[in-house]
This record gives structure tokens, sequence and C-alpha cells, in this order.
């Protein structure tokens, strides 16, 4: 079974809030402006016509089956809350449930979401073993009750989780690998490197919310760097803001790394490379910067959670990788 972890995103947008690799057949939707197919083929891809085509086919196709299996009043339902830096999970839970990605028939669907929250056990104060049990003995009934498990050894099947907490609840089931993780981001832990006055302003102890929004928005480059979890990464801020992230890590595998062209939008260097990284800034010209801003803005929407979700979004984009992995597994 795939574990997608799913990164803890930059922001949310509601509906009732202000201001709102193949290649297959194209599709006409009502409603999208007339220049965001255009948009869609912008260098900031790998291969753009590839990922507009194949978008376009999941969006016609693509089907889910959520098992209905569970406790309706535990952890088999949408989180409560939708607040704080994990609520991506529960976005995901939401949007999903209201998509027309779900299908009721099981016999058509390319893959198999299995609708435990780790996030919602954790807020109830469920311990790590307690999770391991829980979710060892659900995923054990469904295969003892479906037939659907068995016939890819659960590859079609994914579980979703914003934390490391999904990952140490599923370590007791033989069957849950992971083999299609993405990095977990979070907010407000960042640090920036402008000029020295910046950094004396950090220093100062001068913060809150409203600063901290400030010094985003007057700084060119933030600096992310690997931190001792991952947990503690800077990105989504950095991307939400319009700051030109500055990824310092030998190790990361960045969200939607295979559809993104990264270094179109963020200066990605070693670990090693912190040594130099002064005069590394300093030598990207105007022009280069840019161009790396104007890029960043254009993946915005693709980091940005929304309910209900919107095209090219956040959710859309998951959903999106999960597609691909379709393929591979069928």
């Amino acid at each position: 079974m795939l574990i997608y972890g799913i990164f803890c995103s930059y922001q949310v947008v509601r509906a009732d809030e202000e201001g709102l690799s193949d290649v297959y057949n194209s599709i006409t939707y009502q409603g999208v402006r007339a220049n965001e197919e255009e948009e869609v083929l912008l260098d900031v891809y790998n291969l753009a016509e590839v990922f507009r085509l194949n978008y376009e086919e999941m969006e016609r196709k693509f089907k889910v089956y959520i098992y209905k299996d569970g406790d309706s009043k535990t952890f088999y339902r949408t989180p409560r809350k939708l607040t704080g830096k994990y609520s991506s999970e529960g976005y995901f839970f939401q949007n999903i449930r209201v998509s027309k990605f779900v299908t009721e028939d099981p016999d058509e669907a390319h893959s198999f979401f299995i609708p435990i929250s780790c996030h919602k056990m954790r807020g109830k104060g469920t311990s790590y073993e307690n999770m391991t049990i829980i979710v060892q003995n659900y995923v054990d009934s469904l295969i003892a009750k479906y037939p659907y498990w068995n016939r890819t050894m659960g590859a079609d099947h994914f579980f979703v989780t914003c934390h490391d907490v999904g990952v140490r609840a599923t370590e007791g089931h033989p069957f849950f690998h992971l083999p299609f993780q993405l990095e977990e981001m979070t907010l407000r832990s960042g640090q920036l490197w402008v000029s020295e006055q910046v950094i004396e302003t950090l220093k100062s102890g001068d913060t809150g919310p409203l600063v901290y929004q400030k010094r985003f928005y007057r700084t060119k480059f933030c600096i992310c760097p690997g931190g001792s979890q991952v947990n503690s990464a800077r990105i989504t801020d950095s991307i939400h803001y319009g700051c030109v992230p500055v990824i310092l890590s030998d190790y990361y595998d960045l969200p939607f790394n295979d559809i993104l062209d990264w270094h179109k939008f963020a200066v990605i260097l070693r670990e090693k490379d912190v040594y130099d990284l002064k005069q590394i800034l300093k030598n990207i010209t105007q022009e280069e910067f840019v161009t790396l801003h104007n890029n960043l803005v254009k993946i915005q929407k693709h980091f940005q959670w929304n309910t209900p979700p919107v095209r090219h979004d956040a959710f859309h984009m998951v959903m999106y990788d999960l597609w691909l992995r379709h393929h591979v597994i069928k």
C-alpha cells in the first residue's frame, strides 16, 4: 500500500472567504478562463505539454473508491478541525469526498483510498502503539472482506498522512511501504538572509505574525535548510510570500518534482554550499532573480489548498500524482 505523505501547504482558501509519462486526448471545461490552458504550458514544467494532456485525462477518467468501513465516530471521517499546520490531511479528506473522482463502484476504480486519519488519532491522544494496532486491524479487515487488495497486493491502495505520525502508525503492517512520500512542509520556521540590517532585526526579538509576513514580502531570497527533521522545512512560506526559496539539502525529494522544474523558481544547493552562500546569492543577477520570482508566482497555485478545490490546486496535483502512479501499477 502507498503511504502518501502530503505536504502541509501554506494557505487554505474557503469558498466563503473574500478574494477567493503518456499523452492523452484533451477535454473542454465550462467556466475555465480562455488563457488558463496557455498558463499550463509555461516553462516551469519539466514536460509542459505532457503534463497538460495527462492532467486533462486524469480529470476525465480517474476514479477512486473510498472504503466505507470503520466507526465514523472515531478516525474514519473528515477531521473536524481544518486548521493548523497539519490541516492539509483534513482538506484532502473533505475534498475527495465531494470530488468527481469518487466512484461508488469499486470495480471501476483505479485507486482505493483507505480513509483513516492519523491526524485525528493524534488529536485524541492515541499512543503510537495503539495507532499501529488500529491501523493494522482496519487494513486487515479490508483485506479479509474485499477482493481488491489481493489483486495488486495493495499497490493500488493509498493512505494519506501529513506528518510522521502516520508513518509511525503504519510501521506494524508488513504491506505498507513508502515509495512515494512527499516532503512535509510547515509554517513559521524560516530564517532569512537579505542584509545585515534584516539579520539584526531578526535578532532583536521583534516578532509576531505581521512582522513575520512583512519580512517575507521585502525579502528576495529565503534560506530553507534541511533541518534535523523534515517538518522543519521552510519552503511553503517562501512560495506563499513570493520569496525565492534557497534549498540547502542533499536528500529532499521535492513535491511534484516529476512535474515541476524546481530550478526555474528556486535556488537548489548542496549542504556544503552553505559556506559560500552569501557570495552565491550575490552572484545571481537582477535579471535572473526576476525570472525566478516570476516563475515562483506562476506555481503558487499548485501549493494552495482550497475548499471546494479548484483546478491545478494542491488537491488536484496530489490526485494527478496518484493518477500517474496508476499507470505504473496497471
